[in-house]
């Protein structure tokens, strides 16, 4: 017989549970603004009209360099290295050395179907980061750590007590 405890319990494991399934997606982001040598990105929701539905989807509307991080890392060619590489964009095809920064935050970049089809949903990104549609670099990494040791515990704790 569930009581009034054990329907707390099961929506504290809820909410911990909800949470934690947002991190791989966070992890995921987080991992992309490593590469690219983002601090910050901006997810946008957007609107559109597919086969007489609107829906909404989210992606990265513009974004923010570690200038130090990509000064150690090799400047320019290490981006122009990162996206020939884990995106097949190539320099001279898709943008010329001088200005793959603005090609990066551009919609060409931003908005193409390789990075759209990304493995991770930047609503769920969202959502982790408390709708906060500003992803900073430094702040998402202590959010994940964050969450997969409190949530983690929380939930551990809310289904022992449901086992009870």
């Amino acid at each position: 017989m569930f009581t009034n405890i054990h329907l707390e319990r099961a929506r504290k494991s809820q909410c911990a549970a909800a949470r934690l399934s947002y991190v791989p997606d966070a992890i995921e982001l987080h991992m992309l603004m490593d590469k690219l040598c983002f601090t910050a990105v901006e997810i946008g929701q957007h609107t559109a009209y597919d086969d007489n539905n609107y829906f909404t989807y989210h992606e990265i509307d513009s974004v923010w360099f570690d200038e130090e991080k990509l000064a150690a890392k090799g400047g320019n060619e290490y981006l122009a290295f990162v996206l020939a590489n884990e995106f097949e964009f190539e320099a001279g095809e898709h943008y010329e050395l001088a200005d793959i920064r603005d090609f990066i935050d551009s919609a060409d970049f931003l908005q193409d179907e390789q990075i759209r089809d990304l493995d991770f949903d930047l609503g769920d990104v969202v959502r982790f980061n408390s709708h906060d549609e500003k992803v900073c670099f430094d702040v998402m990494a202590e959010k994940i750590i964050k969450c997969l040791k409190d949530d983690t515990a929380a939930l551990a704790e809310s289904l022992t007590g449901l086992a009870a």
